[in-house]
Parts: C-alpha cells; sequence; structure tokens
C-alpha cells in the first residue's frame, strides 16, 4: 500500500484516516512517554561533529566520498560513521580510519528495539554534544563548521532543512500532536544540525515516533519529519532555513531537464548541500556528469510544481516546474562532480571497494 501521495501542487497527503479513539491513544501514549524522558547526562558528550549511517556497499561508497571531499575543503571535525554489525568489512574500516573517521557499530541490543531508527539513534549515542548528521549520499560543497557558531542555531539548538512537501490539513498527525495544521514545510532530514544538550528531549520522542513505524511511518512517510513533529509535539522552538528546496540534475537528448540531487541552501541562500538522491556514487559506472543544470524557484514564486518520477528505473528523477529559474550549474558545483567521480574511480580499483563485491 503506498501510504503518500505527493501531489504537484506540493501536498502530501495520505488515503486513509484514523478513528478518534486511536487518534486519543496514541496521543496519550506519545504524551507518556515524553514525561518519562530522561535528563541530559552532561558528563556524557562533548565537543562537536558530524555523525553518519552508512552500512553496506552502497552507502559506503557514497560516504567515503563525501568524507574525501570533506576533508579535502579543510574540514577538521570529527566525524562518525554510524552501521549495523556485519555491514562493514575490515578493508572498509581501515578506509575510513584513514581519513579520520571513526567507524561505530550498533549493539544488537539497540536494534532490536529500535530497527527504524538509526537516524535519531546515532544523533542520539553519538559522542558529541553538537551534531551535523548527515545522510551518507549528502555532499557538502562547503566546510559546514562555521554551521555551529551561526545565531540561528545558537538561538534555538536546531537547525532544519525544507523538503518540497507541506502536510495535509487533513492528516491525523496534527491532532495526535493537538497542534493546528499549518503549511510550513516538512523537514528533509539528510542534513540536521542539533545541539543535543538543548534538544534532548525532542530526540527522545522523535526516537519514541522512529520506533513506533508501524503508524508514524504511514503518516509521516519514513522517519524524515519525525523531527520536525516531535519539535512541534512538545513546543520546542526550531530555525527553518527558509530558501526553498532546489534541484541540481541534467539535460539529456531529449532535452527535458531530469533531477537527480536536492540543492539545500545556506543562510545566505547559496548552495551548500547537494542531497544526491536518485544517482548515489556507487551506481555511477561512468565518468558522465549529472550535475550540469539547476532549477530554483524565484524569490516571488506564485507558481509552484513538483514532479517525483519513478516510472522509468534506469532514470528516475525530480522536478520542479512553474516560476522557476534555471541556469548552468557553476564551476564550483561541476568541479565537485569531476573530483569525486576522479575519487570513485580510484575507489573501484581498492580492497576496500573490491572486497565487498567479490
Amino acid at each position: 500500500m503506498q501510504f503518500s501521495v505527493f501531489k504537484t501542487n506540493g501536498v502530501r497527503e495520505i488515503p486513509f484516516e484514523l478513528k478518534d479513539s486511536v487518534i486519543e491513544t496514541l496521543r496519550s501514549r506519545w504524551m507518556s512517554f515524553a514525561e518519562s524522558c530522561t535528563r541530559y547526562p552532561t558528563e556524557k558528550f562533548f565537543g562537536r561533529g558530524i555523525v553518519i549511517c552508512a552500512g553496506g556497499i552502497i552507502y559506503f561508497t557514497c560516504a567515503i566520498v563525501a568524507i574525501t571531499r570533506l576533508r579535502a575543503q579543510g574540514c577538521n571535525l570529527p566525524i562518525e560513521v554510524w552501521s549495523k554489525p556485519g555491514e562493514l568489512t575490515e578493508d572498509a574500516v581501515k578506509a575510513l580510519v584513514s581519513l579520520d573517521a571513526i567507524p561505530r557499530v550498533f549493539s544488537d541490543e539497540a536494534l532490536k528495539s529500535h530497527r527504524y531508527c538509526l537516524k535519531p539513534l546515532a544523533i542520539l549515542r553519538s559522542s558529541f554534544q553538537e551534531v551535523l548528521y548527515l545522510d551518507a549520499d549528502n555532499n557538502c560543497l562547503l566546510d559546514p563548521s562555521y554551521l555551529f557558531d551561526l545565531p540561528e542555531f545558537v538561538a534555538t539548538g536546531a537547525l532544519f532543512w525544507p523538503d518540497f512537501w507541506t502536510t495535509a490539513h487533513d492528516n491525523p498527525i496534527w491532532e495526535i500532536i493537538s497542534k493546528i495544521p499549518e503549511d510550513s514545510p516538512e523537514q528533509e532530514s539528510g542534513q540536521m544540525l542539533i545541539n543535543k544538550e538543548i534538544c534532548w528531549r525532542p530526540l527522545q520522542l522523535c526516537l519514541y515516533f522512529n520506533r513506533e513505524s508501524n503508524i508514524y511511518y504511514k503518516l509521516l512517510h519514513g522517519d524524515k519529519d519525525t523531527f520536525r513533529f516531535a519539535w512541534l509535539a512538545l513546543d520546542f522552538k526550531f530555525t527553518m532555513i527558509n530558501k526553498p528546496v532546489g534541484v541540481c540534475g541534467h539535460i539529456p537528448q531529449d532535452g527535458k531537464f531530469t533531477g537527480n540531487t536536492m540543492i539545500q541552501f545556506g543562510v545566505d541562500g547559496n548552495p551548500l548541500f547537494m542531497h544526491r538522491n536518485l544517482k548515489k556514487w556507487y551506481y555511477m559506472t561512468d565518468f558522465t556528469l549529472y550535475w550540469t543544470h539547476m532549477r530554483t524557484f524565484t524569490d516571488s514564486a506564485a507558481h509552484r510544481n513538483y514532479i517525483l518520477d519513478f516510472t522509468n528505473a534506469n532514470e528516475p528523477f525530480l522536478a520542479i516546474n512553474g516560476d522557476v529559474a534555471e541556469e548552468n550549474c557553476d564551476a564550483y558545483i561541476s568541479q565537485y562532480e569531476i573530483d569525486a567521480l576522479k575519487f570513485l574511480e580510484k575507489l573501484k580499483k581498492s580492497a576496500a571497494y573490491l572486497n565487498f563485491t567479490s
């Protein structure tokens, strides 16, 4: 069953309802859990760092490309790479360590009760007080270290980035958390900046929502918006980047813009994260450049249209239309992809890669 319907007007709907009694039960359960949340352990977490979940060959490949580029940009932040037991080979671990990345493994005990919540679990269990969480297929165009000092982050302890969609007003989640529906964008959790000391309670509630994935993933389309709704439920403040998501892609021979990457922006409005959702580095078999064009909504965009198309398994794509500006990718974005592909060519000849696939 398809639990989310993505409308071209940007609204995400779900094709079912919940009985009032079910809503009341869900509300009572999360509120009871919130009352039992533990206090922040002040002596346990220190400093700032990056957290990535990257088990298996596909996400290891994406992660090591992203980490290599971070180090090349001068990023010296400690990086923890989390995986399930047995998901990384010995050679893969060595490759990560060579980049001053720290491999961390979820315990079997943790996974028994939290098998669907690796993101919040990795953030909570990381050694850092302040965490920049990155999806393995997310690429930073600049050293992101400066984000921790932004007034927008310091003020709230949480800096989030928007998704394309808004949650339909009739989605039961609004009643479950006792909030009036709003048209603010959903959260795209491929990058998040969180101060655990300030946000310890909503982080735990987020973990709870993920643990109860049998219902909340149907309402929120997986884990991505469980963070925002945990913050909303507990009335915790957060800062959401106000520039809408852009799309990066290429134009094949048919002349049709084909997006493959979400562009997330910094507070200055410039591209900062390239979340390569649909053209992950693992699947690149040649030196074809897929970051050639980008589309963004104009500042005064009145007409916005969204397309998410998976009908062609070999070329799924996303696009935005309407009041958009389309331009060639600047030299820095193009060079990032070229450098990443050059590294990928070497990686595929290394033991870290070959021992995964042999």
